[in-house]
């Protein structure tokens, strides 16, 4: 079992320019991403995608627009490629409308889970792996 998880400093944009490049284009995250998953999967390894979680509200709202670009392509690749799939940016927004919790108490700096925000991506992880030993061959 792999469990392959990144993006954010992938799709992030530096400077001020909500047009601007990301560090690593769209394209080549996708491709990377697609390749280490067939790499896996022809040794019958089973693999678990995370997406990575949203953005706390230091940072510009468009960071977290680009930033859901990237993760839908987690999504996608999960669903083609039919992988487990914990998909933090999901979990945190539910997270902050379910349990009151705001982004930055699930966050040491914006970005880095912190022990609750960990707590709960394991709680995931554990839910997504159980799944996959139960049964193998409907990933």
């Amino acid at each position: 079992l792999v469990i392959i998880g990144f993006g954010t400093n992938d799709a992030y944009i530096d400077g001020s320019d909500p047009e601007g490049p990301s560090r690593i284009p769209l394209a080549n995250y996708e491709k990377n991403l697609s390749s280490w998953i067939e790499s896996l999967q022809e040794k019958s390894v089973q693999l678990i995608l995370i997406a990575p979680n949203c953005l706390g509200k230091k940072f510009p709202r468009h960071q977290n627009e680009r930033l859901y670009v990237y993760v839908q392509t987690v999504r996608k690749l999960s669903e083609k490629y039919s992988t487990g799939l914990v998909d933090n940016y999901q979990m945190f927004l539910d997270l902050e409308k379910e349990n009151n919790h705001s982004l930055e108490e699930l966050m040491l700096d914006g970005i880095h889970p912190n022990d609750l925000g960990h707590e709960r991506i394991a709680h995931q992880l554990v839910r997504e792996i159980t799944r996959l030993v139960e049964n193998p061959q409907n990933k």
